[in-house]
C-alpha cells in the first residue's frame, strides 16, 4: 500500500498528502490523479488573528481535552534558579508511539488489504519514524485516524477526508520547527543574561541577570528589568481544554490587559510537540509596547514577553531560549 502517496477524496476534488504537508520527501511515492477527477483541494492561507476581529472555533479538535492542572505554592525562589538547566528528553517515548500507530495501521492492513501493499506500509512507517521527531502528537493522531479509514481507502491509497485536518496539523508543526530554528541561530544571547529554570512549572529560560520570582503576582511570575525594558516569564490561567485561536486569543487579553488589547495582533502560529505557541504584538494606550510569545497546552500556559519601547528590546533570543523539561 503506497501510504506515502495518500490522496484525499472529497466532493470537490482529490487532495494529495504530499500536498497537505508540503514535503517533498515526507511521503514518498506517486499518486496519479484520476483522469476526469475534480480539481485538487487546497488548504485556505494562514493569517493573522486581531483581537477586534471574531475569531472562529474549530468545530472538531483533535487534541483530546485535559483537566486543569493545579500549580503547587510557591517554593524558596533561589532553590528554582539554576545556571545549568536538568536534561530530560522524552523524544524516544514518543518516537515510539508513533511507530505504534503506524503499525496498527499497518496490521489493519494486513487483515483487509494486499500482502504487497502490508508490506509497503511498514516501509512507510520507517520514513514516519524519522521525520516525526518534535512533531510527534500530529503524526500520531494523523496515523491513528488512518488506521480507521474506510477499507477502500486505506487500500487505494487514499487518506480518509476525516483526517485531513491531522495530516495539516502535521505541516504545520514542521514549518513551525523550521522556522523557530532559523530564529534561533539569528542572534546571539546579549553578555550578562543567564538561564533560569523554574521547577515548578517545568521550563527553563535565558533572563537578564536581575531576574527574580514575583511574590506578590496573582500566578507564577518571573520578572527582570533591564534599563527601559521589562522581560516577563508569566504562567497564565490554564485552558483546561483543547487549545484553540479563541483560547490564545483569550490567554493574551489576560496577559497584555485592558488598556494594551485595541492593537492586539497575534501570528505566526506553530506546534512542538502538544504544545501551541504563537506570537504577540501589541501597543498600550500610554505608549509602551508588548511583544512575546505565548506557550499553551490544555494544562499550562505561559506568556513570555518584553514590556517598553520597541527600540533596544531583545525578542527572539529571549523568547527562543525557552526549554520545556517535562
Amino acid at each position: 500500500m503506497r501510504l506515502g502517496c495518500w490522496r484525499v477524496l472529497g466532493v470537490d476534488g482529490v487532495l494529495s498528502v504530499g500536498g497537505i504537508l508540503g514535503l517533498s520527501g515526507l511521503l514518498a511515492g506517486a499518486c496519479a490523479v484520476p483522469a476526469g477527477s475534480g480539481p485538487k483541494v487546497e488548504e485556505p492561507p494562514s493569517g493573522s488573528v486581531e483581537a477586534g476581529e471574531p475569531v472562529d472555533e474549530p468545530a472538531d479538535e483533535p487534541v483530546a481535552a485535559e483537566e486543569s492542572a493545579e500549580q503547587s505554592p510557591d517554593e524558596d525562589a533561589a532553590a528554582e534558579a539554576s545556571e545549568e538547566p536538568p536534561e530530560e528528553d522524552a523524544t524516544d517515548l514518543a518516537t515510539a508511539m508513533v511507530d505504534r500507530e503506524c503499525e496498527a495501521l499497518c496490521v489493519r492492513a494486513d487483515e483487509v488489504c494486499t500482502a504487497d501493499e502490508a508490506r509497503r506500509c511498514r516501509n512507510q512507517c520507517k520514513k514516519y519514524s524519522e521525520r516525526s521527531k518534535g512533531c510527534e502528537v500530529p503524526y500520531k493522531a494523523a496515523l491513528k485516524c488512518q488506521a480507521t479509514a474506510e477499507k477502500s481507502e486505506l487500500c487505494a491509497n487514499v487518506v480518509s477526508p476525516k483526517c485531513v485536518e491531522p495530516f495539516q496539523r502535521i505541516k504545520r508543526c514542521e514549518q513551525g520547527l523550521e522556522e523557530q530554528a532559523a530564529k534561533e541561530k539569528q542572534k546571539a544571547l546579549p553578555a550578562g543574561w543567564k538561564p533560569i529554570t523554574d521547577n515548578q512549572l517545568h521550563f527553563t529560560i535565558a533572563l537578564p541577570a536581575s531576574a527574580a520570582l514575583d511574590k506578590d503576582a496573582e500566578r507564577r511570575t518571573w520578572r527582570a528589568q533591564d534599563g527601559s525594558i521589562e522581560y516577563v516569564v508569566a504562567q497564565l490561567s490554564s485552558p483546561g481544554k483543547a487549545v484553540t485561536s479563541q483560547v490564545l486569543l483569550k490567554l493574551a487579553l489576560e496577559f497584555v490587559g485592558f488598556s494594551c488589547q485595541k492593537n492586539l495582533k497575534l501570528h505566526g502560529q506553530f506546534e512542538v510537540k502538544d504544545e501551541v505557541a504563537i506570537r504577540v504584538d501589541t501597543q498600550c494606550k500610554d505608549g509602551s509596547e508588548w511583544h512575546g510569545m505565548l506557550r499553551a497546552r490544555p494544562d499550562q500556559a505561559i506568556a513570555t514577553a518584553f514590556h517598553g519601547p520597541l527600540q533596544g528590546g531583545v525578542l527572539e533570543p529571549f523568547i527562543y531560549s525557552y526549554k520545556r523539561l517535562k
